[in-house]
This record gives structure tokens, sequence and C-alpha cells, in this order.
């Protein structure tokens, strides 16, 4: 993955969360302890590593967004 939201403070990521929780085109799909359990339950919706790679990638249409706060992952998917 390369494409990390890192937050340095909790006021950050829940300015962040806030934000992508709020609009309409992102779904949030849950907090993870781990990259690795990202993967695993994107893969259970139906997506492949590389479909994942570059929703990750993506700065426009479809992407993942993923907040980074104290070793923690929220997830959201959606589109700008």
């Amino acid at each position: 993955m390369t494409t990390l939201n890192y937050c340095d403070t909790r006021e950050e990521m829940e300015e962040l969360y806030d934000e992508l929780e709020q609009n309409p085109d992102f779904t949030y799909i849950g907090h993870f302890d781990m990259i690795q359990d990202i993967y695993f339950e994107l893969n259970e919706q139906g997506f492949t590593d590389e479909q994942i790679d570059q929703l990750c990638k993506a700065r426009y249409g479809n992407v993942i967004e993923i907040i980074e706060y104290a070793s923690y992952y929220d997830v959201f998917i959606g589109a700008y």
C-alpha cells in the first residue's frame, strides 16, 4: 500500500474520519490492527490484491482511504 493518511493527533484523526464518514460517496470498511487484516477483509468482499493495490494508489475515481493513528487503521472505500 502506498497511500496512508498518517495522523499525529487524535483530533487530526477524528477530523479526517468525520470528513470521510459524512461523505455520501464513501463507505466505512472497518477498524484494523494490521494492514494484512485490511487485505483479508477486502479479499472476503471479492477484491483481488491487485485491485486493492490499484485503489490505494488512485487519487481520483474509486479509491481506498486509510487513516493511520496510534498503529491502528480505519478504512473507507469510495469515489472522488
